[in-house]
């Protein structure tokens, strides 16, 4: 410990990030430095992620240098690389110098001229035939925090053995002063990935336009793109959220700037009275997700996973290739059943898009399938192949288009959830979680009584079967210090009052559930 924290004070550029590691070691505050300086740079579900601040553990210059040394050593020589940034704090500045060191490397990395979403970064890889694409995001995680995301050629968020490969580079990455920073201005992406990838979106639907919409960027990078993107649908009757619509790395109206987190569209909802709006479109803070809310009711990550698969199944084009839609283990168990009865092809992985992203690839080089959706439960979707990666934009026009069909038909979006139930299987789902010490947690989570436990197909997850068909899955965040639970429950109605029972009857045993999790882990 002290080695590793002699060397960052020799190497760190900015005196006030090494006035405070000295501060610490004065104070003899042991576990913050063991936080700061233990450990190695790992990949997680989205690439890498931690808080900013002084440490060799905390995303600054040194560490995002030494992370973009590995890169460029792993990357082929002469690569051409994109590179985008968010409005978090430091993200333009990460951006600049991951091309400096690109760029001083041999390699061509051109960097975007002003705040995208993290869909846009990912589309321009394949867009401009570039062989990486480089994303400055912690996405919804806490404002303390960033992060780097990194794609290959084919669009994709990297996987092992190419993560591998970057890491071993910078478990042994030299002292940021040796590594070499190119003097030139980066050049720009140019601005025309950005009109293609409106280009590529969903185009107007046949239903007439009028629903009246909500919308939030959550102090994210969304706002121009996704009203832009609806405007181009034919939505004009959007209002934005006026606190949160400018990017600001505070996020100073949530908590949290997840959509997922309790209060997180507290400020939609409240314009959504004032407006009378008919439904609230929500992206996180860079624009890779999506929420949605019915009025007052936010609607689960299953749901709008259900609703969009559904919709685009039954209304996809005539194609000579096989129709592919996608989730991951602890999504909803519909959108298999959805895809079998409509002849669509079903494939399910591990949670991360990235893993979507590459079986999706396989499967159409070998199997002649085009990738029509795939979804998972924390509210990341992709709609078509043209994003290899989450897309709240494209998401948030396919769902107004689903809204605008099902009211042209008379329908609401709980008429259609009531269809897919007595059509498909009523899917009950809760997903919580619980932060704390990761190690006590999973330990505790181990042996849940009243549950059978089951043999898990991938590792790092616990699975539990029970009544009604549980299935409860445990696994730790790739993305943030917690542990995730996933139930779901099934029944078959096969009458709308039965439907009702049957509802409250699954809602009333999954908070049952949680229950007995939560006492388990009380210990």
């Amino acid at each position: 410990m002290k080695n590793l924290i002699q060397r960052y004070l020799q190497e760190e550029p900015e005196l006030a990030y090494a006035d405070e590691i000295r501060q610490l070691l004065e104070q003899d505050a042991s576990d913050e430095l063991s936080l700061r300086f233990e450990g190695l740079w790992r990949f997680g579900t989205a690439g890498f992620r931690a808080k900013m601040g002084s440490g060799r553990m905390r995303l600054n210059r040194v560490s995002v240098a030494k992370i973009a040394y590995a890169v460029a050593k792993y990357l082929s020589a002469n690569s051409k690389v994109v590179i985008g940034f968010d409005g978090r704090h430091h993200s333009n500045d990460y951006a600049i110098l991951v091309a400096q060191i690109l760029n001083a490397a041999g390699h061509e990395a051109s960097v975007f001229q002003k705040m995208v979403p993290t869909p846009i970064c990912a589309f321009a890889v394949t867009y401009l035939k570039a062989n990486a694409g480089i994303m400055i995001t912690a996405s919804h995680n806490p404002p303390a925090d960033n992060g780097i995301k990194i794609y290959g050629e084919d669009g994709a968020q990297l996987i092992a053995p190419h993560t591998n490969a970057i890491e071993a580079v910078l478990d042994n990455a030299p002292d940021f002063g040796q590594i070499t920073l190119s003097q030139a201005t980066p050049s720009a992406v140019p601005e025309s990935v950005i009109d293609a990838y409106f280009a590529s979106l969903p185009t107007r639907g046949s239903a007439p336009t009028t629903a009246k919409i909500v919308y939030t960027p959550m102090h994210g990078v969304g706002g121009d793109f996704a009203t832009r993107a609806l405007e181009s649908a034919g939505f004009h009757n959007v209002h934005m959220v006026a606190s949160q619509a400018k990017p600001d790395g505070n996020f100073p109206t949530v908590e949290f700037p997840n959509p997922e987190e309790p209060g997180a569209l507290n400020e939609a909802l409240a314009a959504l009275n004032a407006t009378q709006a008919d439904l609230i479109l929500a992206n996180d803070p860079d624009a890779d997700r999506l929420a949605v809310c019915i009025g007052q009711t936010a609607l689960t990550g299953n749901q709008i996973g259900v609703l969009l698969g559904s919709y685009l199944i039954e209304n996809r084009q005539p194609s000579d290739k096989q129709p592919l839609v996608m989730s991951t283990v602890v999504s909803s168990r519909m959108l298999s059943k959805i895809a079998a009865k409509n002849g669509v092809s079903y494939a399910e992985t591990i949670t991360g898009f990235a893993n979507i992203a590459h079986q999706a690839l396989e499967r159409e080089a070998s199997l002649n399938e085009a990738f029509l959706f795939g979804y998972e439960e924390a509210l990341g979707y992709c709609v078509g192949n043209h994003v290899r990666d989450k897309d709240g934009i494209s998401a948030a026009v396919a769902f107004a288009q689903l809204f605008s069909e099902l009211a042209w038909q008379n329908k609401t979006v709980f008429d259609e959830l009531d269809r897919l139930s007595l059509t498909y299987g009523l899917h009950r789902s809760l997903a919580w979680s619980c932060r704390g010490e990761l190690k006590t947690i999973l330990a505790r989570s181990e042996n849940i009584q009243g549950f059978e436990k089951q043999t898990a197909a991938h590792p790092g997850l616990l699975i539990y079967s029970g009544n009604h068909d549980l299935r409860l899955i445990v696994r730790p965040s790739g993305t943030e210090p917690k542990i995730k639970f996933y139930a779901e429950v099934i029944a078959y109605p096969k009458t709308p009052r039965e439907l009702s029972d049957m509802t409250l009857e699954l809602d009333a045993f999954l908070k049952t559930v949680q229950d007995q999790v939560n006492l388990a882990l009380q210990g």
